[in-house]
């Protein structure tokens, strides 16, 4: 993972605390229930993180040195750190 452990550590804290369980099953149900969507898991990995941690601050942080996919890697292991 290409992601710095103090950047992954900092959206892993940000998210843990601004969502919970049920709220990640509940948007987990509405991103499924749209047909448009092509990959639901994905989908909802990059909506926790749009809400939780300032896209200014990744821009800023992850974007220097990584790109989507490196982040999309991070936040695989963040969700299911934080929610498995």
């Amino acid at each position: 993972m290409k992601i710095e452990r103090e950047h992954y550590d900092f959206m892993r804290d940000a998210i843990a605390g601004a969502i919970s369980k049920s709220d990640l099953d509940a948007l987990r149900q509405a991103v499924r229930a749209d047909q448009r969507v092509k990959d639901p898991e994905k989908r909802v990995r990059w909506d926790v993180v749009y809400r939780s941690v300032p896209s200014a601050w990744i821009c800023d942080n992850v974007y220097k040195y990584a790109d989507d996919s490196h982040l999309d890697t991070a936040l695989k292991r963040i969700m299911a750190e934080c929610f498995d």
